[in-house]
């Protein structure tokens, strides 16, 4: 009988164990001051900074987005925001963030590891004028990074959006689109 009980115990114990690992593994951290790399479904490539705190994206791009203009004709895109151009950042809020510009351009994305970030993006440039626009749909996109959690972990807090948290004022993301042979457009 005793045999049996500690047989029981070293397996509840063992039971105990993994549920307390689980939390940590569901609650993964953005790495604060990493860069996370990596690609779109439409060809896309995405680099993201985590500011060295953690609780921000302190700046991304997102170059060669392809899209489809009014006319059926394939179009391209690139979307970036940095601190050299003024951008605050987009908190960080439970392992997720999201921004956007107005309906031109959202993006939005999760960090289920430490050392991997995934989500999705929009462009939604309507045809104005003579323009025939540039619009996406919405685009999946998945990166990594190869720096290492400070101890195994971290965590991070704050909110996000079109309106910036830390500043409260509108940021514009800078959107460059080319149509077809047409030179670029910023807005």
């Amino acid at each position: 009988m005793t045999a049996r009980w500690a047989s029981g115990g070293v397996r509840v114990v063992a039971l105990v164990a993994v549920l307390l690992a689980l939390p940590t593994a569901a609650w993964a951290a953005a790495v604060p001051g990493a860069t996370y790399n990596g690609t779109a479904s439409d060809g896309a490539t995405i680099s993201l900074t985590v500011s060295s705190s953690g609780t921000s994206v302190s700046s991304y791009r997102v170059l060669g987005i392809l899209g489809t203009d009014t006319n059926g004709a394939q179009c391209q895109a690139e979307a970036a925001e940095t601190p050299a151009g003024g951008w605050p950042g987009t908190a960080i809020t439970n392992n997720a963030f999201q921004f956007s510009v107005f309906t031109t351009f959202s993006i939005s994305g999760s960090f289920p590891t430490a050392q991997s970030a995934s989500g999705t993006f929009d462009l939604s440039d309507p045809a104005v004028g003579g323009g025939t626009g540039c619009s996406t749909g919405v685009i999946s996109w998945s990166a990594t990074t190869t720096s290492t959690p400070p101890g195994g972990g971290g965590g991070s807090a704050g909110g996000g959006g079109v309106t910036s948290t830390n500043s409260g004022q509108h940021k514009l993301v800078s959107v460059h689109v080319t149509l077809r042979g047409f030179p670029s457009a910023s807005w």
